[in-house]
């Protein structure tokens, strides 16, 4: 078995790389924490060849492709959006050359008339290699949760919402935080919380209402983190229910715990869950491209 394609995830805070081999076979894998939040534009060089010169030692003409936030503005250099919406095959058709040898994919963008606008990198990536003709909704849940819509092939409409930085923030720099007491994940403080948003409340007095309920003695202080975690994507649904609402299946593009979080709240609103973890979705969504672009057979 040989060597086709390095693929490289590079995020806000971490960086994936896979060695891929036929069909996106996974040969070797790599973990960083050297996301593009921690370094300026000339480290992005160092950091590559630190991380992947063992694998291009040995596969000097391997080429390379990357998505994620490494296209972004903070990035190793910016690639222009690409407008929604768009089809799977524009992505191969619109690849940034770095080099002869290391490509990197392009965002996606949607900007209406009425003011609205959004922007996506790397989701992009992902939702193509999970993709498939019957799936029309997708979720990518993390620190900013995506909910994207196809339609006849193409990426058509998508909604950005805070959640994970918006869990982060609250319980680490709030007043919460000083209450908070980590223990074994409780799945009824979360649907607690899932359940919590239902009433006429509104956001910011119920994020309040968890220091209330705690010194009522009507929460403990252990299932804080879990009754926050539930009452955030609570209203993640709830503000994207005008995508799911009428529709069967949501394909949910997530790992371990966010994984697990996401389907019982997804559960709690009667809808069907198909689940596909990041790296399966991501090292598919860059075979797909590398194959299109002409990089790999």
């Amino acid at each position: 078995m040989s060597a086709q394609l390095i693929a490289l995830d590079w995020g806000t805070t971490n960086l994936r790389a896979y060695l891929l081999a036929n069909s996106a076979e996974i040969m070797d894998r790599l973990h960083s924490g050297d996301g593009i939040a921690q370094l300026i534009r000339a480290d992005f060089p160092k950091v590559f060849s630190r991380l992947l010169d063992p694998w291009l030692q040995k596969y000097p003409k391997i080429p390379v492709l990357m998505s994620g936030m490494v296209g972004s503005v903070n990035g190793w250099h910016e690639v222009n959006y690409l407008s929604c919406p768009t089809t799977f095959t524009e992505l191969a058709k619109h690849l940034f050359a770095l080099s002869r040898q290391i490509y990197i994919v392009p965002g996606l963008s949607l900007n209406y008339g009425d003011g609205w606008c959004d922007v996506m990198r790397g989701e992009e990536t992902e939702i193509y290699g999970a993709y498939e003709e019957n799936k029309t909704l997708f979720c990518v849940p993390g620190t900013h949760s995506k909910w994207v819509e196809i339609k006849n092939n193409s990426i058509t409409h998508f909604t950005t919402y805070m959640t994970g930085e918006m869990y982060h923030l609250l319980k680490n720099h709030s007043i919460l935080s000083k209450q908070i007491q980590t223990t074994a994940r409780s799945d009824e403080a979360f649907i607690a919380g899932l359940q919590h948003v239902n009433n006429h409340a509104g956001f910011l007095a119920n994020f309040f209402n968890i220091r209330a309920q705690v010194l009522h003695q009507r929460l403990k202080e252990t299932d804080i983190a879990d009754y926050l975690s539930g009452m955030i994507i609570g209203y993640e649904l709830k503000a994207a229910r005008f995508y799911w609402e009428q529709i069967e299946t949501v394909t949910l593009i997530a790992d371990s715990h966010l994984a697990q979080c996401y389907q019982l709240a997804m559960q709690q609103n009667q809808l069907h869950i198909q689940v596909i973890s990041s790296e399966d979705a991501v090292t598919k969504g860059l075979w797909k491209i590398a194959q299109q672009a002409g990089l790999v057979k």
